[in-house]
């Protein structure tokens, strides 16, 4: 396409509201994927995060307004239904429940929340250029790593000795919480990785094991070294660099002996004590482990006491637990049955077989791509949901899975219109 073309394309209506939603979808992206209006409500006493959850509906109303029809055919859109069929199933334990009506109202709030969240990016990223969107994803990436790795060697800046939630000597950035650092680099990691040109993928795999370094999230690093091989079988990666990363390993592995002997120094038991559970292949707990294994047993104790429905959303923090259960699985299935336990295998289902289906059929290759992103990403969902309860509670998260979902149906609709067409 010719300047003159590209130029006359930018300017057109079409286009000025193309910029208009990949403005908006970007800024989002800025704004949630760096954890900001948590932090600062947590940490900083500003505003409350509630706040900043409508400006993406800001962003979709006009687009909803000016393209009615592009908006509607999203309804095509299984995860949509997902989300809707999420949200009523919890209103029908919460009209049911007796004993914890502040907490399972609560939860339900949160499903309500994360379903407008996940719908109105939906309809953002659909209507803009994702190539430049995935650009502000890749630089919180990017700001992640810094700050991550920042947040180690100067201990204590950002988040306040003593604040709850908070992990003392492991890197967190602004997510305050290091597992959620990790998990949010893995997130963004994928999600770039068929936007960015293939000669640079090597090198971003490697700043997301760079970036999961310093949070010391079990999770973060073993799915951060599995990432690299499924990449290179899903066709993410090319040869060259495969061979990069492999190049790359001596050098990681120098750089990490250094950095394990440093953590050993420091003295802190909570590093020292996750350093100990990889050198005995997860024979040797720590308190984080037994404490997880706690109170996912006493779900799982719940979900045996009413296996077909659950005892009602909420119900795992209606006790006054201390901490969730830090499993998707088991939460769902404590607070709805097998009812639960299907409806998340049911998400990571659609998201896995949608993308197989577009890399299997797809000609184009960047369309391959998005289907197989899609695929590695259904894997990170079933990895993470054993070891975090908020997986669809996170903005981070529900972003960059409206990100890639749009990525995906925008890619498959052209395939189904025709058949439509045909029929």
């Amino acid at each position: 396409m010719s300047s003159h073309a590209l130029a006359a394309e930018y300017e057109s209506p079409r286009g000025l509201l193309q910029n208009f939603a990949t403005a908006g979808t970007a800024g989002v992206a800025l704004l949630f994927l760096t954890y900001w209006p948590t932090y600062s409500y947590l940490v900083l006493g500003g505003q409350s995060p509630l706040y900043f959850y409508m400006l993406p509906g800001f962003v979709a109303l006009p687009l909803i307004f000016l393209q009615p029809a592009t908006a509607l055919r999203l309804l095509n859109e299984p995860v949509v239904w997902w989300f809707a069929t999420y949200v009523i199933l919890g209103m029908a334990w919460l009209l049911l429940a007796q004993d914890f009506p502040n907490v399972a109202g609560q939860q339900w709030r949160m499903r309500v929340l994360a379903c407008f969240f996940f719908c109105t990016i939906l309809v953002n990223s659909s209507m803009s250029r994702r190539q430049f969107v995935a650009l502000a994803i890749a630089a919180c990436v990017v700001l992640a790593c810094a700050l991550n790795w920042f947040d180690v060697i100067f201990p204590s800046r950002l988040v306040p000795v003593g604040f709850q939630g908070a992990n003392p000597g492991r890197g967190a950035g602004l997510f305050i919480n290091a597992n959620g650092a990790a998990a949010f680099v893995l997130m963004g990691t994928i999600a770039v990785l068929p936007y960015a040109p293939m000669r640079t993928r090597g090198a971003l795999l490697l700043l997301g094991v760079l970036a999961v370094a310093p949070t010391f999230s079990r999770f973060g690093w073993i799915f951060a070294v599995l990432l690299i091989p499924i990449a290179m079988i899903l066709k993410l990666l090319d040869r060259r660099q495969m061979l990069l990363i492999v190049l790359s390993i001596p050098l990681l592995l120098v750089a990490g002996g250094i950095y394990y002997e440093f953590m050993l120094e420091s003295g802190n038991e909570n590093l020292i004590g996750r350093l100990t559970w990889f050198q005995t292949f997860g024979d040797q707990y720590d308190f984080s482990l037994r404490e997880r294994a706690y109170v996912a047993q006493r779900a799982w104790e719940s979900f045996v006491d009413s296996p077909i429905y659950g005892h009602g959303i909420g119900v795992t923090l209606a006790k006054g637990a201390r901490v969730g259960t830090h499993n998707m699985y088991v939460l769902l299935m404590a607070e709805q049955g097998l009812i639960g336990l299907a409806l998340y295998l049911s998400l990571i289902g659609i998201v896995a077989i949608r993308g197989w289906q577009l890399a299997r059929t797809a000609t184009a290759i960047h369309t391959r791509e998005i289907g197989s992103t899609m695929v590695v990403y259904a894997a990170f969902l079933a990895a993470y949901g054993f070891v975090n309860h908020n997986v669809l509670d996170e903005p981070h998260g529900m972003f960059i899975l409206a990100f890639i979902v749009a990525a995906g149906f925008q890619a498959a609709w052209p395939g189904r219109l025709a058949q439509r067409r045909r029929g």
